[in-house]
């Protein structure tokens, strides 16, 4: 019987842009011979708001899913496809999704189990303590008495 050792799951290149980027993304696989360009030019604005929300959710996901560990770039300039998925701008101003991975880590980070409730809804055990992350749908039944919301 071979036993596999089980291996930590990193996640790298993890981002989403802020704003409104300048370049091209590529949507497939440049086409065998002549063909259209597969690329989109025009991608929608992301607020950093908006950014910090799927930052959170993206978290969430992967850690309830497996992931160990999370890789950010650490800088880029801001309005491009990739650097403004930074924590730093080429001014070494953070963005906010930081504010939001740095409570991540306070409020789960050690966790020891985690509960997929619904889609958008995990319960974390830390410390023997429950923490929620919720993002969608009501509030779950077996949430009752007085709560602290948290937000970036």
């Amino acid at each position: 019987m071979e036993i596999l050792a089980k291996k930590p799951l990193y996640l790298t290149e993890f981002g989403i842009y802020a704003g409104t980027p300048s370049s091209s993304v590529p949507m497939a696989a440049p086409p065998a011979g002549p063909g259209p360009d597969k690329t989109q030019t025009n991608l929608p604005n992301v607020s950093e708001d908006t950014q910090a929300a799927l930052y959170f959710k993206d978290s969430i996901l992967a850690f309830a899913n497996g992931a160990n560990l999370v890789f950010i770039d650490l800088i880029g300039p801001d309005g491009g496809l990739i650097g403004s998925s930074m924590v730093f701008n080429t001014d070494g101003q953070p963005r906010l999704f930081l504010t939001t991975l740095k409570m991540i880590e306070s409020k789960i980070g050690g966790f020891s189990k985690v509960e997929k409730m619904a889609d958008g809804q995990y319960k974390f055990t830390v410390n023997n303590k429950t923490i929620y992350a919720l993002w969608s749908g009501t509030l779950p039944s077996e949430i009752s008495g007085q709560v602290k919301v948290t937000r970036h």
